[in-house]
């Protein structure tokens, strides 16, 4: 933030964009600036943040003397209905796709991966036990690999990694696999989730906790998007998916038009006009 303060003092600009931003650091940053009123946020995991109450009180000091964007309405919401920050003052955004897979018609080694930092482990560890005890991909051919920071475990059909995965090895995953698992704790709140925006992109279907994120997305695109409550409704979700090709490439076709780069440039042209 210090380069970009020192490196604005040499220019008369418009806008400061921040890609990103500490929320209790930025209520001293932001005077860096010349201009506050002309500065642009973007929130990733911040708002998620703003339970603690620390954080809150310094995000206050400054939420309505900036502009925010968010990257969906329910987010937006919260903001307005638990900091009554001015409306006008907020912009939903949506996320940039992620395309990774180009090839999304070719067979599959994978049903389902799920390889998110955030996957929640007691659903992990009741899945592992599920299939030590009953077998229950083994005996329906169904391969799955989930990542957990705790369990390692292979039986050829449920495949569990532990730790770091190189970007390579991680996308050779995500371009084998015919869905994406989502099981995120109940904390995972008020934030967009990467996981999601890069399954959708590259045409996976995807299976996720009851949080905030994905029941707003499956509103949106209920035949890609599936919200399941435990291990159990995941299990069952995935060995009985009934495919129905014309629903799925509706659905995905949709997302892709919601998240193209002319609905991003629309949002910022508005929101340009709106500072001017």
């Amino acid at each position: 933030m210090l380069v970009s303060a020192f490196e604005s003092k040499k220019i008369d600009y418009d806008f400061i964009v921040v890609s990103s931003f500490e929320t209790i650091m930025f209520v001293i940053g932001r005077y860096f600036f010349k201009k506050d009123d002309k500065i642009i946020l973007f929130h990733h995991f911040n708002t998620d943040e703003l339970n603690n109450k620390i954080k809150a009180w310094f995000f206050r000091r400054y939420m309505n003397k900036v502009t925010h964007i968010v990257f969906a309405e329910f987010i937006k919401d919260y903001l307005i209905n638990n900091f009554d920050i001015n409306p006008k003052k907020i912009f939903v955004m949506p996320h940039h796709m992620n395309i990774i897979d180009e090839n999304t018609t070719m067979k599959k080694e994978f049903d389902c991966v799920g390889l998110s930092n955030s996957n929640d482990e007691e659903i992990i560890s009741e899945i592992l036990q599920k299939e030590k005890q009953e077998k229950v991909f083994k005996k329906m051919g169904c391969k799955v690999v989930l990542k957990s920071k705790i369990h390692e475990f292979d039986d050829g059909y449920l495949k569990i990694v532990k730790g770091y995965l190189e970007k390579e090895v991680f996308d050779n995953y995500i371009n084998n696999t015919q869905s994406i698992y989502m099981p995120f704790p109940s904390s995972f709140q008020y934030r967009m989730s990467g996981t999601l925006i890069d399954a959708l992109s590259n045409g996976k279907i995807v299976y996720g906790s009851d949080i905030p994120v994905m029941r707003y997305y499956s509103k949106r695109h209920p035949n890609i998007c599936k919200v399941v409550d435990n291990a159990d409704s995941f299990i069952n979700k995935l060995l009985n998916k009934k495919d129905n090709i014309s629903d799925y490439t509706k659905d995905f076709e949709r997302f892709k038009q919601e998240h193209s780069e002319e609905k991003i440039e629309g949002v910022f042209r508005k929101i340009f006009n709106s500072i001017q």
